[in-house]
């Protein structure tokens, strides 16, 4: 559950006036979650005309990439587990990215995960723990290196299941400010239930203020940091986590190699160079530990090619 939230020194009215420029908030429910656009601009007509085509764009992703809608593209190619089905680009392109995760991390983070997220979800809401023999008959459906891909065609053996969550939301987030930034609404912020994009801000201000959850010493407390153009993502526990018998809490974020939920009390932020990587990190790290993540993320930063910016991240 991403716990991240916005906080604002201008008012949080309908509008707000700065230079020439109007502030003005949409929210939409998309995606299981709220996804709200924030932007300045001029052209009110222009700006709500561009904010119905981001919302579009939203709703195209997730018709792609849902494990609840019984005629999504996943859907369809799990329909046809064990033969090779065309992909289109966007799935392509997203189940690369995935995969590169799945490499860099060695595994921790795993787009074929699905068979585990759907025991945890169930156990997580009818507050039933899952039993080692549920855990272990959903592990022998796990392991990215099972699927196969030919010419942009995809197979994946009988019990799979792919599992988008993870970076699907974040894409989302990143497609829906490119509408906007494609019509000239740079200035804009895009939160998708917390997974985040903050681009330009008008003249005067130095970014979005973006409140953090963090922990000092044994209390929390809420800081604020000035961001623009990057992605935010926070993973945790704070509203989906279940106790096993012995009051053990764990997460929702499930370790692919050992088929359990990461113990919590949990929470990890990241900022990263955009919401598709802050969201697929947030999971990441929050998996890995120790000396783990710095080697990952030496492999993702020569991987991805990123040098202009730097991750940032906290865990507790």
């Amino acid at each position: 559950m991403r716990i991240i939230c916005i906080a604002y020194l201008f008012f949080c009215s309908a509008f707000y006036v700065h230079a020439q420029h109007q502030f003005f908030e949409f929210t939409q429910y998309k995606m299981g979650t709220e996804f709200k656009i924030k932007a300045y601009a001029e052209d009110t007509v222009k700006l709500k005309a561009t904010v119905t085509l981001a919302w579009q764009r939203i709703d195209e992703i997730n018709h792609i990439f849902s494990d609840y809608i019984h005629d999504s593209e996943l859907a369809i190619i799990q329909m046809h587990r064990d033969n090779f089905i065309q992909m289109s680009d966007e799935f392509y392109s997203v189940l690369m990215t995935s995969l590169q995760y799945c490499r860099y991390s060695r595994g921790f983070f795993d787009i074929s995960v699905g068979a585990l997220s759907r025991l945890w979800r169930r156990s997580i809401k009818m507050s039933d723990f899952p039993t080692d023999r549920k855990i272990k008959e959903a592990l022998q459906h796990v392991g990215y290196k099972k699927i196969v891909i030919q010419n942009k065609k995809i197979n994946i053996p009988v019990g799979m299941s792919l599992d988008f969550g993870a970076i699907a939301k974040g894409y989302a987030v990143d497609e829906a400010f490119r509408v906007l930034n494609n019509h000239g609404f740079a200035m804009a912020l895009i939160d998708g239930g917390g997974d985040l994009y903050a681009g330009d801000v008008p003249n005067g201000k130095t970014g979005w203020e973006v409140s953090f959850s963090r922990k000092i010493g044994n209390e929390w407390k809420d800081s604020i940091m000035e961001l623009k153009n990057c992605g935010i993502a926070t993973s945790g526990d704070k509203y989906k986590f279940i106790t096993d018998p012995d009051g053990d809490r764990y997460a929702h974020i499930i370790n692919p190699i050992t088929g359990y939920g990461i113990k919590g009390p949990l929470l990890t932020t990241v900022i990263a160079p955009n919401a598709t990587h802050a969201d697929a990190l947030a999971t990441t790290l929050s998996i890995l530990s120790g000396k783990k993540i710095a080697r990952f993320l030496r492999r993702w930063s020569r991987g991805f090619h990123i040098e202009q910016q730097q991750v940032i991240y906290w865990k507790y």
